[in-house]
């Protein structure tokens, strides 16, 4: 599953992969620099060796540029981590990598995406409800480091989410 996004103005051809082992050094830089409480090498490789798992990276020239995982639980899709290079943000590649978790959650069969986001991260959340996503539930205290309120948005992917 590779997907291949052209940008315009001489950016490279973003490559949208599956992430494997081999990736995690790149995505655990990509964590550390973009999350003040980042996931683990072994964070990643659960993800990576649990079935309901999905997980991808974009690469532009052989670097990994993003990257974003979750987990499939009863019609639902629950993106657990969508990050981009420090310095390649605002260019697309999340708004790229996050039409791709969308397009897979639709293909196997999830009602909704859902996702949680710092209250203060407001240009993840543009992205977000960019595409479609609204703003349902504020989780109180969710994160530590600093301690703050998450946002709970949803997606949903079909007329009826709740229907069979």
């Amino acid at each position: 599953m590779a997907q291949s996004v052209e940008h315009a103005q001489s950016e490279p051809t973003l490559e949208i992969v599956l992430m494997s082992r081999t990736h995690v050094d790149e995505v655990l830089d990509i964590e550390r620099e973009s999350f003040a409480n980042p996931w683990r090498r072994r964070d990643f490789e659960y993800a990576l060796d649990r079935s309901n798992g999905f997980a991808i990276v974009a690469h532009q020239s052989a670097l990994a540029v993003g990257y974003a995982i979750g987990f499939f639980v009863r019609g639902e899709f629950h993106l657990a981590s969508l990050a981009v290079r420090r310095g390649l943000r605002q260019r697309g590649l999340g708004a790229a990598l996050l039409s791709r978790v969308i397009e897979v959650a639709r293909e196997r069969g999830a009602r909704v995406v859902t996702l949680e986001v710092r209250m203060s991260n407001a240009s993840a959340i543009s992205l977000y409800e960019k595409a479609g996503f609204s703003r349902i539930a504020i989780r109180e205290d969710y994160y530590s480091h600093p301690p703050e309120d998450a946002l709970v948005m949803m997606k949903t992917l079909r007329d009826n989410p709740w229907g069979p």
